[in-house]
């Protein structure tokens, strides 16, 4: 019974965060700030997560040069990590042609085009 109450919690939690994402103005409440920094920190690290990661941030940086972003990728991620790419892509979804650059970001994403598509950060 105490797993049950548990996961019950634990879906509970998430579908609360869910919400939160939904009815907030995403970068201002910082809620999809702070998601893309995480992300941003995740991509520019070295572990076995940061290449979903980074696929998923430069697929918004620039699809047709740095590739799509298959979905399924995100099976392979912590649930936290789900929950920052959900907040960043609500933000996307939210404001048609607002790329990373236009926030600020452009040199974090030419850090991560060198890591990820070194082949592309010559032409950046």
């Amino acid at each position: 019974m105490s797993e049950l109450h548990d996961a019950e919690s634990a879906l509970i939690e998430r579908l609360n965060f869910l919400i939160t994402v939904a009815e907030n103005n995403p970068l201002s409440g910082d809620i999809a700030q702070d998601a893309l920094e995480r992300l941003i920190a995740i991509a520019k690290s070295d572990t076995g997560q940061s290449r979903r990661v980074a696929e998923f941030l430069l697929a918004w940086w620039n699809a047709p040069n740095c590739g799509a972003f298959d979905l399924t990728a995100l099976w392979g991620v912590d649930e936290h990590i789900v929950d920052d790419v959900i907040a960043v892509f609500n933000f996307i979804a939210q404001h048609p042609r607002c790329y990373p650059d236009m926030l600020g970001y452009d040199a974090d994403f030419s850090e991560i085009i060198a890591q990820h598509r070194p082949e592309l950060a010559a032409v950046e």
